[in-house]
């Protein structure tokens, strides 16, 4: 008989091996430290016995186990991390979660099979193993079909519009929580309700790279703020993930997590279909769940997969061709001043590039992006323009560089949209930096004064 979710497992780690669990890990029945904080093949967990280590993050691990007494498929064994046991509230809550998971009835949502604790204390959670690979692996090797993403996206709504029913928000959708086996369609999972919301007993020190509930690629802007979530926070991760099955990258990228939730809070989004060819609508599908607002994005999962489904079968246009941008980034560091001096040079260097031609393309209260096709403003101007802006505010953090970004409508004059994958992310009071090619088109004397400034 399976115990109630969170009641403990009293007995302590085998001194030895027994012989079953020897033969079955492939390891000598002499006494060995299996119990660290990473736990050992041959460790074991209540009525499992670890194989191997599968994955993990900040919070906990998740091993691969097979039942002691055999007679049951693999489990994954996710396990709380050792420095967490001494918070209560995370061991409350990692408890209330399991029970919660196990109220939900779901086949692409693993099965709860047993809970309990180590000897030390560390919570466990032991779920059906799912074959297959994370989707971010999949996504390595670039954008998916539309109608491939909606095969796989449709199991995750499913799993998703399940679980909003029984009142929980899973709040870290992501391709590394989305498990895919092969064939036809494909078997697909929902992994991790409920680990991602655990959160150190300090909320005061919540940040976007430390407790904070969510990963920031895909955090909805009010979860980034700290708020009262509900379903549309899922709306708003589905709608990244259907971004990056079709477009191969996540609307958002920047060098920091703190930059990409400031896109997050602020920057619009680059339609899917400036990296990808998508079938018409896609664009519009997606975008609406990315609303800043929470109150203007679809009203459920069904709805967004509904229309997603819709348009993924239709043609694909031709893919947009690149653009050779420059691009000049501003930061304010406090060494600016209060935050509303560092704003006020913010604005400032946002209208003199602005008025030099290189149009905002991104701006974030302390920092601001400013584009234009290179063939409108050269490397060595918009180097130029960037020198006086920091020869007006010296303390201003200032990055050049060129590279390829993408027209909204498909040629330069069409909006140029900055795609931030190789730009450099300036932080600190007074740096300078810029790419060898602007530097090379510059006048030598400006050339050699940013050479000696960079860091």
């Amino acid at each position: 008989m399976r115990p109630a979710p969170g009641a403990p497992a009293a007995a302590g780690p085998p001194r030895r091996l027994p012989p079953p669990v020897a033969a079955m890990t492939g390891r000598a029945d002499d006494a060995v430290d299996l119990y660290g904080d990473i736990l050992g093949a041959g460790a074991v967990v209540g009525r499992w016995v670890v194989v191997e280590r599968a994955g993990g993050g900040g919070f906990g691990d998740v091993y691969r186990a097979r039942s002691a007494g055999g007679g049951e498929d693999d489990a994954a064994v996710k396990v709380l991390r050792a420095a967490l046991v001494s918070s209560t509230r995370a061991l409350r809550r990692f408890r209330a979660e399991a029970a919660a998971v196990d109220r939900l009835r779901h086949p692409a949502i693993p099965r709860l099979l047993d809970t309990g604790s180590l000897h030390d204390g560390r919570p466990y959670v032991a779920t059906e193993w799912w074959p297959g690979r994370p989707l971010s692996a999949l996504l390595a090797a670039g954008p998916l079909p539309p109608a491939r993403a909606a095969a796989i996206a449709a199991p995750v709504a499913g799993a998703l519009s399940a679980a909003h029913a029984a009142g929980i928000v899973h709040r870290d959708v992501k391709p590394a929580n989305v498990l895919v086996a092969d064939g036809e369609p494909p078997r697909v999972a929902l992994v991790d309700f409920g680990i991602a919301k655990l959160v150190d007993d300090r909320p005061a020190e919540r940040t976007a790279t430390a407790s904070r509930v969510g990963t920031p690629t895909a955090m909805a802007p009010e979860q980034i703020r700290g708020e009262p979530v509900d379903a549309r926070a899922d709306v708003y991760a589905f709608g990244v993930l259907l971004y990056e099955m079709v477009a191969g990258r996540p609307p958002f990228v920047a060098p920091t997590p703190d930059e990409i939730e400031l896109m997050h809070l602020n920057a619009p989004p680059p339609p899917p279909s400036a990296f990808a060819a998508v079938p018409d609508g896609v664009d519009a599908v997606v975008l609406r769940c990315l609303a800043k607002n929470p109150a203007h994005r679809p009203g459920s999962i069904a709805e967004v997969m509904d229309a997603f489904r819709e348009v993924a079968t239709g043609p694909s246009p031709a893919p947009r061709r690149p653009v050779d941008c420059v691009a000049v980034y501003v930061s304010a560091p406090p060494a600016v001043g209060s935050a509303r001096d560092r704003a006020g040079a913010i604005a400032s260097a946002a209208d003199r590039l602005a008025a030099a031609g290189l149009t905002p393309v991104a701006q974030f209260g302390l920092s601001v992006i400013a584009a234009a096709p290179a063939a409108r403003v050269s490397p060595a101007a918009a180097l130029a323009h960037a020198d006086a802006v920091g020869a007006q505010w010296p303390d201003l953090a200032i990055a050049v560089a060129v590279g390829p970004a993408y027209a909204a409508g498909g040629q330069p004059d069409d909006g140029p949209l900055f795609d931030g994958t190789r730009w450099p992310s300036p932080a600190v009071a007074g740096y300078r930096a810029a790419d060898p090619d602007v530097l090379s088109a510059a006048p030598p004397g400006l050339a050699s004064r940013w050479r000696r400034s960079n860091r």
